[in-house]
């Protein structure tokens, strides 16, 4: 009886109209990180600036809020990115920067096993609704997620998007979340400055990791680098007792080891092809991130 009134209360949650679960709005703030990947190095370089949307303004008829970033220091001072948005029907769109045109980038409104395809100039990402649920925020109130998958699943990879956060990978440009250089990883979700909700993987501080910074920590070394089979950790002198977590982009564990073998090798010939990320830790402690691409 408990499992059959819970599914009756899922069913409902899914089948209420959203009102106020908005995604273009003065309230909401997203602490985001923009991050790179270095295919020669193997290394992620990111830093993580807060964002959030200004007054409304009319555009060629249209009623848009411009996209605003701060620079780390202060959450309090922001500047304008040139992006602009609007929300309608429960759908999103982006107009970019001294561009005349405007894209879909989300559909709060998507069914399980409907279809949506994302343009930005010449860009294009069809994607499949795989599964439809729901999450709650920190305030209890409660969002739909979705699952989502390219349509032809040449990466493997899935996707997921909140309504009214958006995509837990390139959240403000979800265009870019199956991205394999740089993207956008959502950390933090406030409204009126109130977490709401936070990544598994990530934190809400405001922060920059840069490539000197991550060079004076003499990293371990991971190679083959895209990967088929089998990576190699190659640990710098003095590393004692290392652990390993390998992550998809939705942030699940799908491998996790308290020990290396021998030849510090990770066998990943199981998992599907996509982009997963590799996190290390010495002694508990983080140490390392770095994004493997399993092709």
């Amino acid at each position: 009886m408990p499992k059959l009134l819970l599914l009756l209360t899922t069913a409902l949650l899914l089948s209420l109209p959203s009102t106020a679960q908005t995604f273009v709005n003065e309230t909401n703030r997203w602490h985001n990180a923009n991050c790179c990947f270095n295919f020669s190095s193997g290394m992620i370089t990111c830093q993580t600036k807060a964002y959030k949307f200004d007054g409304e303004i009319e555009i060629d008829g249209k009623l848009y809020r411009e996209l605003l970033e701060n620079e780390i220091t202060d959450t309090t001072v922001f500047t304008g990115t040139g992006d602009f948005y609007r929300e309608q029907d429960n759908k999103v769109y982006l107009r970019p920067l001294n561009s005349p045109d405007e894209y879909l980038i989300y559909d709060f409104t998507l069914e399980d096993g409907d279809t949506i395809l994302l343009e930005y100039g010449f860009s294009m990402l069809e994607l499949e609704v795989l599964e439809l649920d729901s999450i709650y925020l920190n305030s209890g109130e409660a969002r739909k997620r979705w699952t989502l998958k390219r349509t032809n699943n040449t990466s493997g990879s899935e996707a997921t998007i909140i309504e009214g956060i958006g995509s837990t990978y390139s959240p403000l440009s979800p265009i870019n979340m199956f991205s394999l250089d740089c993207w956008n990883e959502h950390r933090c979700y406030y409204v009126n400055d109130i977490l709401e909700f936070y990544a598994d993987a990530g934190d809400c501080t405001l922060f920059t990791v840069n490539t000197a910074s991550i060079q004076n920590r003499n990293p371990p070394t991971v190679f083959p680098n895209p990967v088929s089979s089998s990576i190699h950790i190659e640990l710098p002198d003095h590393t004692t007792n290392l652990q390993v977590e390998l992550r998809d982009l939705q942030g699940r564990i799908v491998l996790q080891r308290q020990r290396l073998n021998q030849d510090n090798t990770l066998n990943l010939e199981q998992l599907p092809k996509g982009v997963y990320f590799l996190i290390l830790f010495e002694n508990s402690k983080n140490i390392d991130t770095v994004k493997v691409v399993k092709i």
